[in-house]
């Protein structure tokens, strides 16, 4: 959740990015490698790694589950002008919603960290 990778490929999936498109996740807010692959820290049976709901997961879906990321282009205004949806890689919640307090008005009210995206909350 930290590297927003998944926010980022859904993102660019709807700008017709090719590079992740077909559950591809090739990067996130920065660089990052697991270097102990894809077995769970914590979990039960069901989630296991070699048998369960998440193998069948990486077995499905084998680029959504990377054990590296690069970092996300950053692409500059020439490059933007010359193929304008590459804009869509300037897209990044993570500076105005989980690393800081949201936006407390009226009818623009967030909250932060992983509830400013996946708890419904009201404009009160």
């Amino acid at each position: 959740m930290n590297t927003e990778a998944g926010e980022i490929q859904g993102n660019l999936h709807t700008w017709g990015i090719e590079e992740v498109q077909d559950y591809k996740v090739p990067w996130g807010n920065y660089a990052v490698e697991d270097t102990d692959g894809l077995i769970p820290i914590v979990g039960t049976d069901v989630y296991d790694v070699y048998n369960g709901y998440t193998a069948k997961l990486i077995k499905e879906y084998p680029d959504q589950l990377p054990t590296r990321l690069d970092q996300i282009p950053l692409p500059v205004v020439e490059e933007i002008e010359a193929d304008p949806k590459l804009a869509s890689f300037t897209y990044q919640c993570q500076r105005c919603y989980v690393g800081i307090r949201g936006r407390e008005k009226r009818g623009d009210y967030c909250s932060m960290d992983c509830s400013a995206c996946h708890i419904p909350y009201g404009n009160e």
